[in-house]
């Protein structure tokens, strides 16, 4: 690739304001839809591979960048309430500990979700 295509692909508005640095997307997600978009292989290499940000307490994927009450998680739809796991929580009308089962029970990921990363429960 010479650079005027490099150039081409780097002014992309559409690259540019959906993975500009965003610290919640893989670099294989971002990756992924440059080759369809574009139908090229790339590999990032100026972008850090681990991610910033804070996990939902119910799905445990790493969707926040700040962890704030109120939050609704793009994943499992888990309104944060910092109600522990035992909890009632009023605006999921369950507990952490019941929703979390509920949607591990019934987990369908949708394809817009696959760009998070999920950490293992308590492994961060």
């Amino acid at each position: 690739m010479d650079f005027k295509e490099i150039q081409k692909y780097s002014n992309n508005k559409y690259i540019l304001d959906r993975f500009s640095y965003n610290d919640l997307v893989t670099n294989e997600y971002i990756e992924e839809i440059f080759f369809a978009l574009y139908n090229i292989h790339i590999e990032l290499i100026d972008k850090p591979v681990s991610l910033l940000g804070y996990c939902c307490p119910c799905c445990n994927y790493k969707v926040y960048r700040k962890m704030e009450i109120f939050d609704i998680c793009p994943v499992c739809m888990w309104e944060n309430t910092n109600t522990g796991e035992d909890q009632y929580s009023a605006p999921n009308r369950s507990t952490l500990k019941e929703y979390r089962q509920a949607f591990l029970n019934n987990q369908k990921l949708e394809p817009n979700n696959l760009k998070y990363i999920q950490y293992e429960l308590g492994s961060i």
